[in-house]
């Protein structure tokens, strides 16, 4: 409480009191902010600790944002920001500035180099990304120095990969489908006709901050994909619910389920007359005391394959196949083995229509930094997978991503990403690949003993090659294949001993080549 002084005695010493109350009262006033501003910025920061400690990254942000506001070069409060955006499915490159103001202080954790080098390689600034994780690496004692080692070698293959992109188009599948939240794991009918996928857009709100995990879908009416709806409560539960895969003839889900009763397992629900049934859970077969977390099928139903941590794998999550019996129960799980499986997870198999390629994410092989998209063709000859194939730039990126979902011809697929144009979070995507034009060419010749010509020189030229294409015959088939992957008019070429030199304009917009593939028998003029 401030004192008034009551006016009395000479005039001076009544002005001289007076300015000392007004003194007074202006310091009383000044301490009273500083306190109320200080118990703020003190709940502020307890708040902001909180969301941190339950991984609440997306609430925690703002708060450390606004405790910045006054404490500019906070070490705790910039590393803390920093780390939550990388943990968060936005922009996660927006951590550079607050670990670099907080490397800029005299004394700091060295684990904010590791985390620095991490956003850069978020940023796709691999050299930077190199120099932190060397400096944390040289300082830390070795703390981490298999991780760090692990970091530099995906940094050099994203490199690599950055400077052979492949040629694909992404399109934001808009606000029918996408929300702020995070939506994931899209899985697409072959004919395109629905699109099923995992949100965390609504209901009952979890410690990180998110809503719970519920599967949606969507309709395809007249090549447009409708408004996205609950998939139903005979599959979405009051805990989280997420689709892990789809059967080829889209008449099967497979459901990864988590509640107290069941934790980390995988169900299944068909679609009968446009509604999907009530989730029936796999036997102890597939679904061990592991983790079991998703699951494909081949087309024709006898083949399963799923990802488990169970013993006896190469580490972490591993690729397991299973065949069906004849009395429909699945068979012993076999592990596939050391080319596909490595000392890191695997997870998402997906099988293509015709079984011979196998589609996975791993953050092992030459991934790009966290899991990257790979495929594995099958070999007949020695009856096992071939080494897994980096999908390649930008489908993969310095990001986690996990899985994909093609349509029936192959030019078109699903997934999830974070990006620019996005609507804040993970969104879905139509990849749209170029169409490859392929012709097959067989050169027949009036000599029974030689009925083909195998060894002539075919070329093909354009103004959208850098450089003509040149193909071979394959010598058991007598068949020439020639693959163009972009539309536009070109210049064939042929050329053989005796024979001679043919050529032709080739238009792939004409109406002769709009299947995928033509069959060209070429009878060559003798000399």
């Amino acid at each position: 409480m401030v004192l008034f002084l009551p006016i009395i005695g000479h005039p001076n010493l009544s002005v001289r009191l007076n300015c000392l109350n007004k003194y007074l009262l202006i310091f009383m006033c000044l301490a009273m902010c500083y306190a109320v501003d200080s118990t703020a910025q003190f709940m502020d920061a307890k708040a902001a600790n909180e969301h941190f400690k339950h991984r609440n990254y997306s609430h925690a942000i703002p708060i450390y944002r606004k405790l910045l506001q006054k404490e500019k070069f906070n070490i705790e409060f910039n590393h803390k920001i920093g780390i939550c955006y990388l943990n968060s499915n936005i922009d996660k490159t927006k951590a550079i500035p607050y670990l670099k103001r907080v490397i800029n202080q005299p004394k700091f954790d060295a684990e904010v180099y590791y985390d620095l080098a991490k956003a850069y390689q978020f940023a796709h600034s691999f050299n930077e990304a190199i120099e932190y994780y060397k400096i944390y690496d040289s300082i830390s004692e070795g703390k981490k120095h298999d991780e760090v080692a692990r970091k530099l070698e995906t940094c050099e293959t994203a490199k690599i990969l950055i400077k052979n992109p492949i040629d694909v188009t992404f399109e934001n599948l808009g606000e029918l489908i996408n929300s702020a939240k995070p939506d994931y794991y899209p899985f697409v009918a072959k004919d395109e006709s629905y699109i099923v996928f995992t949100s965390r857009r609504t209901g009952a709100i979890e410690f990180d901050g998110f809503y719970q995990s519920d599967i949606y879908y969507s309709e395809n009416i007249n090549g447009s994909f409708q408004k996205a709806k609950q998939i139903g409560a005979l599959v979405n539960s009051e805990f989280d619910d997420q689709v892990v895969g789809l059967s080829n003839d889209a008449r099967k889900l497979f459901i990864y389920f988590d509640n107290i009763k069941s934790y980390g397992d995988i169900y299944t629900s068909v679609r009968i007359n446009k509604r999907f049934e009530r989730l029936v859970k796999m036997g102890s077969t597939v679904n061990a005391s592991s983790l079991e977390t998703s699951a494909s099928i081949s087309a024709d139903g006898s083949t399963l394959f799923f990802t488990s941590d169970r013993p006896g794998g190469y580490g972490g999550h591993d690729l397991y196949m299973t065949r069906k019996l004849p009395n429909n129960e699945w068979a012993l799980p076999q592990n596939l083995g050391p080319a596909l499986n490595t000392q890191y997870n695997e997870d998402f198999p997906t099988l293509s229509g015709d079984g011979q390629t196998l589609y996975f994410c791993s953050q092992g092989h030459n991934s790009m930094g966290g899991y990257d998209i790979f495929t594995s063709s099958w070999d007949y000859e020695t009856n096992s997978w071939s080494a897994p194939e980096n999908i390649g730039y930008p489908i993969n990126t310095a990001y986690d991503n996990m899985n994909i979902s093609f349509s029936e011809d192959g030019y078109r697929a699903y997934i999830s990403q974070w990006r620019q144009d996005g609507f804040g979070d993970l969104d879905v995507y139509r990849i749209i690949f170029p169409k490859e034009f392929i012709i097959r060419m067989q050169l027949p010749t009036a000599d029974q003993e030689n009925p083909l010509i195998l060894d002539a020189y075919i070329s093909i030229e354009g103004e959208l090659l850098k450089q003509p294409l040149n193909f071979s015959a394959n010598r058991n088939t007598g068949f020439y294949t020639i693959v163009i992957n972009s539309p536009g008019s070109y210049e064939l070429f042929i050329e053989a001993d005796g024979y001679k030199t043919y050529t032709e304009h080739i238009d792939f917009s004409n109406s002769e080549y709009s299947e995928p593939m033509t069959l060209k028998i070429i009878k060559l003029q003798p000399e």
